[in-house]
């Protein structure tokens, strides 16, 4: 009954997503990294992962468009916010070594997503000026 129900779920979040490549995910829960005792199986456990990394930063994407929509009606005609973008990376920097990340690790994957984000919300706020 749980997988007829979760299958349903994700046709409902296929059918009615704002996200334009919605991606339903093996809803069984990963295995725990010690029952995994061959290459296959922590391969597809992080494929896995991957995916939900991914879906995630989707997500994250939409609220970067959000925000440029917000910063337009508010005559803000730029996406760049340094001192936000600071405060990002240094926050996940901080969740990242108190969740036994090497340091700098999730700093630099972060100053890669929030200058992606920023470059991406620009892109779509210089598309909606023209418009308007």
């Amino acid at each position: 009954m749980k997988k007829i129900s979760l299958s349903i779920v994700c046709l409902f979040f296929i059918q009615f997503s704002f996200i334009g490549n919605s991606y339903c995910l093996n809803h069984e829960k990963n295995k725990n990294v010690d029952e995994c005792q061959d290459l296959k199986c922590v391969r597809t456990n992080i494929d896995e992962i991957n995916k939900k990394i991914v879906l995630l930063l989707s997500e994250r994407m939409q609220y970067v468009i959000q925000a440029g929509n917000i910063k337009l009606k508010n005559n803000i005609a730029t996406a760049e916010d340094k001192l936000r973008a600071s405060q990002v990376i240094n926050q996940a920097e901080k969740f990242g070594i108190e969740n036994s990340l090497p340091p700098g690790f999730t700093k630099k994957v972060f100053e890669e997503i929030v200058k992606g984000s920023m470059l991406y919300e620009q892109k779509d706020m210089d598309k909606r000026k023209v418009k308007d």
